[in-house]
């Protein structure tokens, strides 16, 4: 009955990591089964282990605070009934991350990350599709609402409905794993395959031409590559030298999303983009202490374009997530909010990411794929972005459970 309950949770896991590669419903079907499990654990397992009796004090102060000031805001900012229901929907994810961290808590060892085959071959079959998709524009099971028109290369690939939401996920599963392939790769029976799906995995978020990621996938591998991984320096040297080859020989319309990266002068999403920062920090002063919801930002924006005579179709959130949290938090939500998302950054830090040891692999790879997405929200909200939202609180359970196991002065079996 043991090995049947290992099993089981061994499968749950897969399948979420599965599931990040491939829809979002499967994401919320990985997630509620995992809650049951949790409830099973809980009433069932006399073992189990209490996570508020464990988890760091930093974690739980902030999140708690956060969600008070956050609640306030709610009933003295929002009238309007269902945006208050939305705004509140917006914070499933605190709740998220307590399931899955009491799951992983609970249950969780280090050799299922050795043991992802299913995952490798359906990420594979996930790439291969993608690249269908981004030479030909053709779309056989309707991944995407909009009819992919225009010319090579396609943006539109994936099986998520925007292919930015497919590059924070892919991105974010290829830096969790890639420090276990790359020095723990004797250890796969099947260690081509295992690499061959990592680079695939690597070049469906390049072919999103989503240009946030490319430049986090650029800064994380600089990171990796001058404080961890000496090897890397030479293969970063030579990607650097055949940048301009590989610019010069680019379809005119890759060369142009290339070229707009850094152009903040075009009336392109990058000029849209400071737009909406500069609405959101207008409604931020008007709002200093409380901010104004994290879902009530459509009119004041809307406003704040009318009343300086701004034409732009991106009304819509900060699209950053600090921005975006000082608008809607205002300060007395942001700090403990910034405590929160940067204590697993510090945290990590502090503790030993030795290329030596499996944790110490599994930490870097935290750190790597936490890094990735924290650039990421520089351009985005991924703090309210569904898919997005899961696989960090995964990434957030899983270094608590690190630092738990750590601080244990007895050693136990659940991580090894």
């Amino acid at each position: 009955m043991k090995n049947v309950s290992f099993n089981l949770d061994q499968f749950l896991f897969v399948f979420l990591i599965i599931a990040f590669a491939t829809n979002n419903l499967l994401i919320n079907c990985a997630t509620i089964l995992i809650v049951l499990r949790c409830t099973y654990i809980f009433f069932k397992d006399k073992k189990s282990i209490s996570l508020f009796d464990k988890i760091p004090k930093t974690v739980l102060v902030s999140l708690l605070l956060f969600f008070v000031f956050a609640t306030i805001t709610n009933f003295v900012k929002i009238s309007d009934q269902a945006i208050m229901l939305k705004s509140f929907r917006e914070y499933k994810w605190i709740c998220v991350f307590f399931f899955y961290s009491y799951f992983l808590l609970n249950r969780f060892k280090l050799k299922w990350l050795y043991h992802l085959n299913s995952f490798y071959i359906v990420v594979s079959i996930v790439a291969i599709y993608s690249f269908v998709q981004f030479f030909t524009g053709l779309d056989p099971i309707g991944t995407h609402k909009e009819v992919m028109g225009g010319s090579f290369p396609h943006r539109s690939i994936g099986f998520f409905g925007m292919p930015i939401t497919f590059s924070y996920l892919m991105g974010a599963l290829f830096f969790l794993l890639f420090p276990i392939v790359y020095w723990q790769g004797e250890c796969f029976k099947n260690k081509k395959f295992v690499t061959l799906a990592m680079v695939l995995m690597l070049l469906t978020v390049i072919a999103t031409q989503t240009r946030i990621s490319w430049i986090a996938i650029f800064l994380v591998f600089m990171f990796l590559a001058l404080f961890y991984i000496k090897r890397l320096r030479v293969f970063l040297l030579i990607a650097i030298l055949a940048a301009p080859v590989i610019y010069s020989v680019s379809p005119d319309r890759l060369q142009d999303r290339i070229k707009s990266t850094l152009d903040l002068r075009s009336k392109g999403e990058n000029k849209g983009r400071i737009y909406v920062w500069r609405a959101h920090f207008s409604i931020f002063s008007d709002n200093i202490l409380l901010g104004n919801g994290i879902s009530n930002y459509k009119k004041s924006v809307k406003s704040y374009f009318d009343q300086n005579g701004i034409k732009s179709r991106l009304v819509a959130h900060a699209h950053n997530t600090f921005i975006h949290m000082l608008s809607s938090q205002g300060i007395l939500g942001f700090i403990p909010f910034m405590v929160f998302y940067l204590y697993f950054i510090f945290i990590l830090l502090r503790r030993s990411t030795s290329v030596n040891s499996e944790l110490g692999l599994l930490r870097l790879g935290l750190l790597s794929s936490l890094l990735f997405l924290y650039i990421g929200g520089l351009t985005e909200v991924l703090i309210i972005d569904s898919e997005t939202i899961h696989i960090m609180s995964l990434l957030w359970a899983l270094v608590v459970v690190t630092v738990i196991n750590e601080n244990k002065k007895v050693p136990t079996n659940t991580m090894l």
